[in-house]
């Protein structure tokens, strides 16, 4: 006998024979089959204001930078990189916190952070710890769908695929970081060593997030719920 998927993504508002929504759903029973945890409705508010930050916010930043209107391409940043508090915040307070958004919100601020410092133009002299920052990001991700492999098909609900702590002050440095970014390419005179500071915070944050997260794989992984 057939055995039913435990996973159904919530697609009210699609047609049901349309390409997407199958993919999503086939996805989602390949990563977690009958028997593994229910990562809850795709579409709802805050993961679309999760993913409005890159597809969005990207192209419209990138726009502006494009014409050389840095003053809009800066509000228009502060006010995506707002989002990244309101759907937090309004997924708890709805109660529709999901493993979809626990996953998609961290994943959504790493693209949209690293690609608008791309697209702002980072100092040569700090390539060096760019690129050891993107390094570190793509460690986190993957450490992310890992515990989020672990949680669904081994059914282990100790195991954190959110951002942590140490992630969420990366984040913050991150944001002052290309702020920071914006403000020297307006031409107002700033430091450099204040780049280089709120740079290697980052660094040092993503680190820290980095252990964090494989101290809480391994102990969540010998604990169920």
């Amino acid at each position: 006998m057939e055995t039913k998927a435990a996973v159904e993504i919530d697609i009210r508002g699609w047609p049901r024979n349309t390409g997407l929504a199958k993919g999503l759903q086939h996805a989602t029973n390949w990563i977690a089959p009958a028997g593994g945890r229910d990562m809850g409705p795709f579409w709802n508010l805050p993961n679309i204001l999760s993913l409005s930050r890159p597809l969005l916010g990207l192209p419209a930043i990138y726009l502006l930078l494009h014409y050389n209107l840095i003053l809009p391409a800066l509000f228009v940043f502060l006010g995506f990189a707002f989002t990244d508090l309101i759907d937090g915040w309004y997924a708890r307070k709805k109660k529709i916190v999901t493993l979809w958004g626990k996953v998609l919100d961290p994943a959504a601020d790493k693209v949209f952070l690293i690609t608008t410092i791309f697209l702002v133009d980072i100092p040569s002299t700090l390539s060096k710890p760019f690129v050891a920052l993107i390094t570190l990001e793509i460690l986190l991700a993957i450490l992310g769908l890992t515990g989020l492999v672990m949680k669904i098909q081994g059914n282990k609900s100790r195991v954190e695929v959110s951002a942590n702590l140490w992630g969420k002050m990366k984040a913050t440095m991150e944001n002052i970081f290309i702020y920071l970014l914006f403000i020297r390419r307006l031409g107002i005179g700033l430091n450099i060593d204040f780049l280089v500071l709120f740079l290697w915070s980052a660094i040092t944050l993503a680190m820290l997030s980095i252990v964090g997260h494989i101290i809480g794989h391994i102990i969540g992984g010998y604990r169920k719920a």
